[in-house]
Formats: structure tokens, sequence, C-alpha cells
């Protein structure tokens, strides 16, 4: 019977230590999601149809541009054909996982709002007017 309580004892403190909670800001659910692969920019959209000339010029411009994440709470932007990152930076979580902050508290920080975030599809959005957002999308 004690040798029963013993080992209860051992997996019981095993698995309390295994649930300890880390501090490391991008340890989240969704940050597997986010640091799997490279991301493939897919398209530009915008509620808005009256800047739809800005959007298609917009769109052929980022045709073979790539954004990756790291666990480690960095994050590249590069571009096909380029031997360096054309962007880079910290990233990070707010508090409930809803927005995706770049470059956090310096002169280049984007909050983007999360919209999609699957294995394969990637969308994020931000207010560029009262009435109008801005969606990119990436795919895996």
């Amino acid at each position: 019977m004690s040798h029963s309580v013993l080992t209860f004892l051992i997996f019981t403190a095993i698995a309390l230590t295994g649930c300890e909670k880390n501090d490391n800001v991008n340890d989240t659910i969704k940050t597997p999601l986010l640091t799997a692969h490279v991301w493939n920019f897919d398209k530009y959209s915008m509620t808005s149809t009256e800047y739809q000339h800005t959007i298609f010029a917009m769109t052929a411009a980022l045709t073979d541009v790539t954004w990756s994440f790291a666990a480690n709470g960095t994050w590249t932007q590069s571009e096909s054909g380029l031997s360096y990152a054309v962007d880079y930076g910290t990233w990070e979580w707010n508090a409930d996982e809803t927005k995706l902050i770049l470059g956090k508290d310096t002169e280049n920080e984007r909050i983007y709002d999360l919209i999609t975030l699957t294995v394969d599809v990637l969308e994020i959005g931000m207010l560029v007017s009262e009435d109008n957002t801005l969606t990119i999308r990436w795919v895996k």
C-alpha cells in the first residue's frame, strides 16, 4: 500500500512541475502556428473600394515577400532574390493574443489585429481610417 502512495506522490510532483508558469512572452497557444514556417505574401485588401488602385500596386510590389517569426521574439521580412533581410525586429502578442505587435516601443512599431491564424493562413489588419481597414493575407 505504501508503495502505491509513494508512486502516486511522485507522479503528482512530476505533473505539477510540468504545469509551472513559463514567463516567456511568446510561449502561447498561437505562437507555434505563427513560428511553424515562413509566411508568403498573398494579398492586400481594404474595406473601402476607393483605394483599389493603391491595393493593386501594393500587391504587385510584395509578390515575392516573406515573413518569418521565431519563438525567441524576432521576425524577418525577406524578398526573393535578395541576400539580406528587407526588414526585421522584434514581435510579440498583446495580453489576449488578439494583436500582433512588431517593433514594440520603437519608432517603427506596428500593431496589427489578428484576423485569422491557422496552419495555412495568417491574416492581419489595421485601421487606416475611421471606415477603412487594411487586411494583409499571408499563406504557408
